[in-house]
Formats: C-alpha cells, structure tokens, sequence
C-alpha cells in the first residue's frame, strides 16, 4: 500500500507543479491518475424546520469507471450503488432502482456523486447551471457551487473541499433550496481496488 501511494504522489508531482495556479485543474488533474478509493464517512443529514440532525456513517467505495457503492453500517440496512446506468437506493424499509438514461434528476444526482470524487469541479457546475467560487485555508482546496438559476430541481449549492496533503475529497456539503442540507465527511482514504462485485446491485 505504501509503494503504491508513493507512485501515486510521483506521477502527480508534474501535475501539480503545472497547475499551481489554476485550483481547479489541479484537483481535476489529480483526480485523473487516482483509480480506485475506499474511505469512511460520516453523514449528517439536517432537516432545518424541526431542527433536527441525524448521523449516517458507513464505509465509501469509489472505482473511476464510475462506479460507486455507500455501505452504511449505522444504519446498517442503508446502501447506495451507482454502476452504469443503474442507481440503486435502500433507506430503511425502502428500496428504489433507477434507470439513469430515463431519469434527468437522478442521473443529476450521480453524477454529482461521480465527478466530485473524480475532482471535476467544471463538469459539475456546467451540467447544474453553478458559478464556482474558490477560496483556500491550511489544509483544504474549497469550492463553492451556486445555483444561477432559480429553481427547485437538484441542490441550491455544493461545497466540496479537496486536502492539500492527498488532493482527495474529504468533504461535501449538499444544500436543497429548502435550507435543509447533508454534509459527509471522508476519512481514512486509502488507494486500493475493491472486488467488482461491491458495486452488484443486489438481487430482489
């Protein structure tokens, strides 16, 4: 693992020195010599009208051919898949499978999902209609997502935050023009790839 992340960093270094000055090629040239993620997350979903938070967590499975799997273990039932043109959601007692080439709001949503691990900041904004703003602190790359248009599909705005150490994302908050908002946070990321059969969406 540790040989690996090290020819991770030797290839990025070039691309790093080239885009210094322009955040949003960095993280986006990063992202394209990162393959597979695995990492833990924590989801705190926040329902502003009964000022209400409820914690998530699980274990994030991401492969740059665009697959990605969300196994919660609190709530243990909870899962998400993206594989192809599949998306495949289970909430508690519900279960929804979506065909991503016949829903625009869902196939939204994943690619949202896709490109912010990728590092795509410009593809995001350009397919949701956002003006991106950046700013910077001591251990983040941030990116602001703000809707130009008013409107009720889809999320009013997104922050992403990319650390400067791994110029992977650790951050994401998702913000519905309801106020109401999720945030998830990435941790322990390590750069391996998981079994094909993790992203299987599962049988009914």
């Amino acid at each position: 693992m540790r040989k690996l992340y090290i020819l991770t960093l030797i290839l990025l270094f070039p691309v790093i020195a080239m885009s210094q000055s322009n955040p949003i090629a960095l993280i986006k040239n990063a992202g394209s010599v990162t393959s597979d993620i695995i990492c833990d997350f924590v989801q705190q979903r926040h329902t502003i009208a009964i000022n209400k938070v409820d914690t998530l967590e699980g274990t994030l499975y991401f492969s740059a051919t665009d697959r990605m799997l969300m196994h919660y273990t609190n709530p243990l039932s909870d899962l998400l898949v993206i594989n192809g043109d599949q998306f495949y959601m289970v909430s508690g007692k519900r279960k929804n499978l979506f065909n991503l080439a016949q829903n625009a709001t869902m196939r939204s949503l994943a690619h949202l999902l896709l490109n912010s691990m990728h590092g795509d900041v410009e593809a995001i904004a350009t397919e949701t209609g956002a003006k991106i703003e950046y700013t910077s602190d001591a251990q983040y790359h941030i990116f602001t997502l703000t809707k130009t248009k008013r409107e009720v599909k889809g999320y009013r705005r997104v922050v992403l935050k990319y650390a400067k150490t791994d110029l992977l994302l650790h951050y994401m908050l998702l913000e519905e023009h309801s106020g109401n908002y999720n945030t998830y946070t990435l941790t322990n990321h390590t750069l391996q790839t998981p079994s094909p059969d993790k992203y299987l969406i599962p049988k009914k």
